[in-house]
């Protein structure tokens, strides 16, 4: 393993082939007018995320993903603590 790179970073590497540097940070925008949530990528993929909040917090079932300037909207696939899968749905907005 490289040195400063967990395990996460290992699968995410892996399973998403990225061309430059790839934005850690993300926000989660509800369609409510409810405040965002900052959160951190973890891992990776063309049909979803694995994400980390800063807290434990309840999460509606579909919601939208701000990442790297992209907007995709989302639903909640898994929760495990603090770590959270999302699925795409639809289409991207920039």
């Amino acid at each position: 393993m490289e040195r400063g790179r967990d395990n996460s970073d290992k699968r995410r590497w892996s399973r998403f082939a990225p061309k430059g540097l790839v934005s850690r940070t993300a926000k989660i925008s509800f369609f409510a007018g409810l405040p965002s949530i900052d959160c951190r990528v973890i891992d990776l993929s063309a049909g979803g995320v694995c994400i980390e909040l800063p807290s434990n917090c309840e999460l509606p079932d579909h919601f939208e993903l701000l990442h790297g300037g992209v907007r995709r909207p989302c639903r909640l696939a898994w929760k495990r603590g603090f770590r959270v899968g999302l699925e795409y749905v639809g289409s991207f907005r920039r």
